[in-house]
C-alpha cells in the first residue's frame, strides 16, 4: 500500500488498530492486513478509512481478508465504501464468491445500479465467472445490467473463448447498447464468426453499434482464417462506410472507433483511406489515422 494512502488511513483512525497489532510481535504486512480487517467492519471509522480497508482487502488475496470481506458484504455501509467491498470480492476465485454475485443478482430487493456494479467487478474475476456473465446478458429483465454483463465478458482477461456465444447473444439481443457491448466483447475474442457477425452488424441502424461489429470483424480478418470472400465484402460493405463515419461530424468517439477498424482490419483498401483521413480529418482523429498507417507500414516491412 502507498504511504499516501496508509496516511490517510492513519488520520480516518487506523493507526490505533495498527498499533495493537505491531504490539502482538506481528509482521508489518501481517499488521496492515488485521487493522484492515478490523477496520472494514468498525462502525466508528470514518468511511474513508472503511473504503480503503475494503480496496486493501482486494489486495490481499488471502482467506482472511475474503472472509473479512463477505462479512462487510452483509453490512450496512455507505455506497462508496460498499462499492469497493464489491470491487474487491470480484477479485476473488469466483467459485469462492458465486454465490454471494448470484444472490445479489436475483434479489428483486438490490437497485439496478447496484447490480450493474456487481457483475462490472466480475471482470477482475476469472474464466469461473463467466457462465453467470452469460446467462445475466442473456436473461436479465434490465438491459443496462445485460450491457455491465457483456462488458464484463469483454474486460476479463481470462476469457477469449466466446466468440461464438456471443454472436449467439448479439442475434437474440432487442436493445442497440446491449447489442454494442456484445460486439465490443467480440472483439476481445480469440476466434470471432465473421461473416455472421459482419451481417448482423449491417443490420444496425444505430451508427455505435454498427461501428462495434464492424471492429470485431476487423479483428478476425487479421486472423489466418478469413477466407477472400470475407474480405471481399468487409472491404465493399464497410471500408467507405467507416470512412465516411471518421470524416463525418458524429461525436469523436465514434470517429476514432471508425478509424481503429481500419487500422485493425490491415487491408490495402484499409491503408488508403487511412491515408486520406491523415490528410483531411482534424485532430485527433488525423492523429490517430496517422499513427495507424505507421502501424499497418511496421507490419508489412519485411
Amino acid at each position: 500500500m502507498s504511504h499516501s494512502k496508509w496516511f490517510s488511513l492513519f488520520c480516518g483512525g487506523l493507526l490505533p488498530l495498527l498499533q495493537g497489532c505491531f504490539a502482538t510481535g506481528e509482521s508489518e504486512v501481517a499488521a496492515e492486513l488485521r487493522a484492515a480487517q478490523s477496520a472494514v467492519a468498525d462502525r466508528r471509522a470514518g468511511d474513508r478509512v472503511r473504503t480503503d480497508a475494503a480496496r486493501t482487502l482486494g489486495d490481499a488475496g488471502s482467506d482472511s481478508a475474503l472472509a473479512a470481506l463477505q462479512d462487510a458484504a452483509a453490512l450496512n455501509l455507505s455506497s462508496e465504501t460498499q462499492d469497493a467491498v464489491v470491487a474487491s470480492l470480484g477479485r476473488y476465485p469466483f467459485r469462492r464468491t458465486r454465490t454471494l454475485f448470484a444472490g445479489w443478482l436475483a434479489d428483486d430487493g438490490r437497485s439496478t445500479d447496484f447490480k450493474v456494479r456487481a457483475v462490472e467487478a466480475l471482470a477482475a474475476s476469472d474464466g469461473d465467472a463467466v457462465p453467470l456473465l452469460a446467462e445475466t446478458t442473456a436473461n436479465h429483465p434490465s438491459p443496462r445490467v445485460r450491457a455491465a454483463a457483456a462488458w464484463a465478458i469483454g474486460q476479463n482477461a481470462n476469457v477469449m473463448d466466446q466468440g461464438y456465444r456471443l454472436t449467439e447473444l448479439v442475434a437474440a439481443e432487442r436493445d442497440t447498447f446491449v447489442r454494442r457491448r456484445l460486439y465490443e466483447a467480440l472483439a476481445k475474442q480469440a476466434s470471432i464468426p465473421a461473416q455472421r457477425v459482419l451481417e448482423q452488424a449491417l443490420q444496425e441502424s444505430d451508427p455505435a453499434a454498427r461501428i462495434a461489429g464492424f471492429n470485431a470483424v476487423a479483428v478476425a480478418l487479421r486472423g489466418d482464417s478469413a477466407s477472400l470472400a470475407m474480405v471481399e465484402r468487409f472491404a465493399q460493405a464497410a471500408i467507405p462506410e467507416l470512412e465516411t463515419s471518421a470524416l463525418g461530424d458524429g461525436s469523436l468517439n465514434l470517429r476514432l472507433r471508425s478509424v481503429f477498424a481500419l487500422i485493425r482490419c490491415g487491408l490495402p483498401e484499409a491503408a488508403g483511406v487511412l491515408g486520406e483521413i491523415a490528410l483531411a480529418a482534424p485532430e485527433p482523429v488525423r492523429g490517430a489515422a496517422a499513427r495507424g498507417l505507421e502501424r499497418l507500414a511496421a507490419a508489412a516491412a519485411p
